[in-house]
């Protein structure tokens, strides 16, 4: 049985997660709390559901400090079902921080549209297949997703991610998607 904390700064909205992830057999909602202050126990997964997708990203900094080994799913506010956050909290495992579809959307039109951030200087020198699986991780894909689609293994993925890592000086997955909210992604 997986053991989740909500965090969301709406409170109704928090309950209503919290409520509909307990109906499920194997998750136990262990806290629903409007801060990670607030949040008691330690949770195998933290749900992350915010009003500012900036925020949203910065906490899940604070939450990757906090429990080191939970892993984290961000849900947009608008156009997110039930379901797909009952299948990312399944799906989510440690360290991994997992995006729904419309989170995804929301992330990607917000690096668009920042004209103010530019990749290129930012990043530094990396290769086809690091800026691939950097592409890959901008959407919410797992290492498992992304050594699929590049037709990789599994292993030769990770192998890209820990060199991608520690080329931007990240630490964790978490920290190659905070880094790519706030430098967008490279340029060609």
């Amino acid at each position: 049985m997986q053991r989740v904390v909500v965090i969301s700064d709406h409170a109704v909205l928090a309950e209503l997660l919290g409520a509909a992830l307990a109906a499920e057999t194997d998750v136990e909602v262990i806290s629903v709390a409007e801060s990670v202050d607030a949040v008691v126990g330690d949770p195998e997964v933290v749900v992350l559901c915010l009003t500012d997708d900036t925020r949203m990203v910065e906490l899940a900094t604070v939450v990757h400090g906090r429990w080191a080994d939970a892993g984290v799913v961000m849900v947009a506010r608008s156009g997110t079902r039930v379901a797909d956050v009952v299948s990312a909290v399944r799906g989510s495992s440690a360290g991994l921080t997992t995006m729904s579809a419309s989170a995804v959307a929301v992330a990607r039109e917000r690096l668009r549209s920042s004209a103010s951030r530019s990749g290129a200087t930012a990043y530094p020198q990396l290769s086809g297949r690091e800026r691939e699986v950097l592409q890959g991780l901008s959407t919410g894909a797992s290492p498992a997703e992304i050594a699929r689609t590049l037709r990789i293994s599994l292993n030769t993925c990770r192998g890209y991610l820990r060199t991608l890592m520690a080329k931007l000086g990240a630490r964790s997955q978490r920290e190659v998607v905070a880094f790519v909210a706030k430098h967008g992604l490279p340029e060609d």
